[in-house]
């Protein structure tokens, strides 16, 4: 991280940015999951170095992004965690990631909707409007728990619910719905829960 700030800041000022950086956030992950405001309130952060940790994560994001356009997303489950990981498992507000899926289980497109730190909103109507005018065959769900719990609250399995009928009803399938904290994950998909 100190090379990297080394960029903007003299050897002296990245040393000591990395330290606040390190004690604010215990991890690069942790970092890399803060949005760029978030960064830019920490003491000695500068707008080029909130700049500079943002471009290291979305070319991070982006390498990934194309590994999933490559093959099927499903027969690689460890490439799709990372890739969700990355997005939205380190942030310290409730996001939710929609992946967009051709009839080869490609990625199209995806979208991060990011809430408060307890909450964020889901509109089955507008997931199932945006997939049937990019022609998607399926969807993937994920979400974060900030808190850490990896264990699906009633309102998840609700909401999985409402989202799998909506789907249904025009002919798309809810391929997953991923849970995701900074250390690991829960498919529902996985334990039967779909």
């Amino acid at each position: 991280m100190a090379v990297l700030l080394g960029a903007v800041h003299d050897r002296k000022q990245a040393q000591d940015v990395t330290k606040t950086l390190m004690d604010n956030c215990p991890g690069i992950g942790e970092i890399l999951g803060r949005e760029i405001d978030d960064l830019k309130m920490i003491e000695g952060m500068t707008e080029h170095a909130a700049a500079a940790i943002e471009c290291v994560k979305e070319a991070y994001k982006r390498a990934l992004r194309e590994g999933l356009k490559r093959g099927p997303v499903m027969d690689s489950q460890e490439k799709l965690i990372e890739y969700v990981r990355v997005n939205i498992g380190f942030s310290a507000k409730e996001a939710v990631q929609i992946i967009y899926l051709d009839k080869q289980n490609r990625l199209i497109r995806d979208e991060v909707y990011f809430g408060t730190i307890d909450e964020v909103h889901l509109s089955e109507r507008k997931v199932v409007k945006k997939a049937l005018s990019m022609e998607a065959a399926s969807i993937i769900l994920s979400h974060n728990h900030p808190g850490g719990s990896l264990e699906p609250s009633e309102d998840d399995k609700v909401m999985t619910r409402e989202l799998v009928s909506a789907c249904q009803g025009v002919g798309i399938e809810l391929e997953d719905h991923i849970i995701m904290t900074d250390k690991g994950y829960c498919s529902f998909k996985e334990r039967e829960l779909l």
